[in-house]
Parts: structure tokens; C-alpha cells; sequence
């Protein structure tokens, strides 16, 4: 009977702890047509993975789902149609939180978030800041995607294409604007906030917006702002990808000697770019979420191949370690395929990489001999053979 009991308090406990684990987010949508479909992933190093869905029903959507029981989840939710597809709303979630989300429009990035967990309510301070801007910015972009659409489409031809083209240019030009002052207000509300992973969250994107946009004001103000950052958010993924953005270390250009890292292949066997002198090397960024990099692998296995006596294909990936490690088996990389587990903060910065595919190109003496990005067929192969000698190079290691 003893037993019986201890059985009975054991499941009692457990069913127990496994609800505190649930969290609950409930939707409320206005103004919105049903059948929007609702996306909920968790943010597992800037990789975003797939949770569950909800199709909105007579305006409602619901999440009950578990956290990952290490403390509060970084989480995204996004919305979609057949014609459209949102900006992400950030989400953060934590074992019995209860999220109330509601809106009378389809600007997601901006949604009202009622919750209890202190990074939600940092995002919501800064947000209060900007939201009518991200509102306005939110419907100037799907405007612009949709011209770009139908731009690209072949609606449009001869003096009318060129009329709607110049119509796109003004409106980047407007979301460039818009950018700006979102930045500067950003920034206000910001510096005065404690900071944690929302607010970091916060700074990194702002530091792309205004180390792209080039306005000096809000360039000097995203500097000045990281020396109240503590070092143990500096020391973060976040915290050194904003420094690489803001305070950029030097990156590699053609004619410069290769920079180098400690990189790892799968079974955690330590390897350099060095180690493979005296032959050509093809360094290849990619991520698993990328496209364009699955297109380029057919291009970079036959270069491998037909150039196997005098060049190494590196493929190094921007992933976290569990994405890199789990999708390297169904990639069909065959050469070199390696990590630094620094994702983009790490030699991807070295070389300036900021959109992938990226490829360089290294001379047999360690020397940087091209650099490109994206993908088009055929790119590849041209770059390699108009730089590798017909003569033999030494095979090296």
C-alpha cells in the first residue's frame, strides 16, 4: 500500500511540474478577416524554430505550449495570408506566464503585449517610444514589396515600368527616413533602461539600422550608449555582434594576408585555413535557413571534384552548434565542413561577410584573392578557374 502511495504522489508531482512548465498566449485580433494562420518559434541562437500554428477564428488564437525549462524563452510570432507575411513580433515567455495579445490591425511587429516577464515590458517601453512610426514604416513596406512584386512580375513596361520604378525609389527613400527617426528615439528611450536580452535585442538591430543608414547622429549616440552596457552583456552573442557592427574589427580585403580561426569540423577535430597551404582555398558562409546556399552546393561539390588536386572547399556555417550538427547530414556537404561557433561574430566577421552565401577565394600562399557574395549559377566555377593556374601546385597538407 506504502508503495501504492509513494507511486501515486510521485505521478502527482510530476504532472505537476510538467504544467508549471506551460505557458499560455491568447490572441485577440480586430479588423482582421479569419483564417489569418499564426506562427509561434522559439529562438534557438537566432535561428528561429516552429513551435505550433493557430488559425485565427472569430478573432481569436491561442498558444498552450511548454517552455524549455531553462528559465525565460526568447520567442517570435508572426502572422500570414496567402498574400502577405508579417514582421516578427517578440515574444518572451517564461513556466505559468499567461500572454494577452491585442490588435485591430495586421502591423504585427507592433501588437499590444500584456505580460508579467520583465523583458516583455522592456520591449514595451521602447516600443512605446516608436510604435506610431513602426506602424507607418509596417504599411510603407508592404507597399513597397508589393510594387516590387508586381514590378518584378513584368506588370509594368516601357514608361509606366520606369514611373513605377522611380515610385519605388521614393519609397525606400521614406522607409530609409523612417528608419532614422525610430533610431533616435529608440535610442533616447533606451538609454534610459536597465539592460537585459530584450533591450540588447533592441540595440543590435539599431546598430544595422544606423550603421547602414550612415546618420552620424544616431551612429554617435548607438557608440556612446555601449559604454553603460555591462560586461556580461558585452561578453554576450548580442553584446559582440553589436561591437562588430558598431566598432567594426579590421576586415580582410583582396591582396591581404587570410585570417585564420580555430575552427572545429563535426567530430570536434581542430583545424585552421592554414593547414591546408599550397593549395586554393573556397570558403563558403552558409546557414541551414539559407536558400541560395543549398542552390551553390551542387556548384561547390563539382569545383571540390574537379579541382581535388589543387583546391580545398571549406564550408564554414553561421549556425549555432546543434543546427550546424543536425543539418550537415541532409546538406550533401561531402569537403570540408567546419565552424568556429561564433556563428557571424566570429571569422565571418573577419571577412566582412553580412549577407550569405559569401565566398572567398585563397591563393595556395595564404593570400585573399576573391571576394563575393550571393549566388547565380556558374558564378563560382568562372571565379575559380580564372584564378587557378594550369601549371600543378604542390598538394599541400
Amino acid at each position: 500500500m506504502r508503495k501504492q502511495v509513494l507511486f501515486i504522489l510521485s505521478l502527482f508531482l510530476a504532472i505537476n511540474l510538467h504544467a508549471e512548465n506551460k505557458f499560455v498566449i491568447e490572441g485577440s485580433v480586430a479588423n482582421v478577416p479569419d483564417g489569418l494562420i499564426v506562427e509561434l518559434l522559439r529562438n534557438e541562437d537566432n535561428v528561429g524554430m516552429l513551435v505550433a500554428s493557430d488559425t485565427l477564428r472569430n478573432g481569436k488564437f491561442r498558444f498552450e505550449e511548454e517552455t524549455s525549462g531553462n528559465g525565460t524563452d526568447w520567442m517570435f510570432l508572426t502572422a500570414r495570408t496567402e498574400n502577405y507575411y508579417s514582421m516578427i513580433l517578440y515574444l518572451w515567455v517564461r513556466p505559468g506566464s499567461s500572454i494577452k495579445i491585442s490588435a485591430d490591425n495586421l502591423l504585427v511587429y507592433t501588437w499590444n503585449v500584456e505580460s508579467d516577464v520583465p523583458e516583455q515590458q522592456t520591449r514595451s517601453k521602447i516600443l512605446a517610444s516608436s510604435r506610431d512610426l513602426w506602424n507607418e514604416y509596417q504599411i510603407l513596406d508592404g507597399d513597397y514589396d508589393s510594387l516590387r512584386s508586381r514590378i518584378k512580375s513584368g506588370k509594368y513596361s516601357g514608361e509606366e515600368k520606369k514611373r513605377q520604378k522611380a515610385r519605388l525609389d521614393s519609397m525606400k527613400q521614406a522607409k530609409n527616413m523612417l528608419q532614422d527617426r525610430i533610431s533616435a528615439v529608440e535610442l533616447e528611450a533606451m538609454a534610459k533602461l536597465d539592460v537585459d536580452q530584450a533591450w540588447m535585442l533592441n540595440y543590435v538591430n539599431t546598430a544595422y539600422m544606423v550603421n547602414i543608414s550612415k546618420n552620424k547622429d544616431n551612429l554617435e549616440k548607438a557608440k556612446a550608449l555601449y559604454a553603460y552596457i555591462p560586461d556580461v552583456w558585452r561578453d554576450s552573442y548580442s553584446g559582440r555582434e553589436a561591437k562588430n557592427v558598431l566598432f567594426p574589427q579590421h576586415v580582410v580585403e583582396v591582396g591581404e594576408e587570410a585570417a585564420d580561426a580555430d575552427l572545429y569540423d563535426i567530430d570536434g577535430k581542430l583545424w585552421h585555413l592554414s593547414d591546408f597551404r599550397g593549395r586554393y582555398v573556397l570558403i563558403d558562409f552558409w546557414s541551414r535557413g539559407c536558400g541560395p546556399c543549398k542552390m551553390a552546393i551542387p556548384e561547390i561539390k563539382e569545383a571540390a571534384d574537379k579541382y581535388k588536386d589543387r583546391l580545398v572547399a571549406v564550408s564554414i556555417s553561421v549556425d549555432n552548434e546543434k543546427v550546424w550538427k543536425e543539418h550537415s547530414a541532409t546538406e550533401g556537404i561531402t569537403w570540408m565542413n567546419l565552424s568556429d561557433k561564433n556563428l557571424n561574430t566570429g571569422i565571418a566577421a573577419k571577412y566582412g561577410v553580412r549577407g550569405i552565401p559569401s565566398f572567398v577565394l585563397l591563393s595556395p600562399d595564404g593570400k585573399v584573392v576573391k571576394k563575393w557574395s550571393g549566388y547565380s549559377k556558374g558564378v563560382i566555377e568562372k571565379y575559380i578557374s580564372e584564378h587557378i593556374a594550369t601549371a600543378d601546385v604542390p598538394s599541400g597538407k
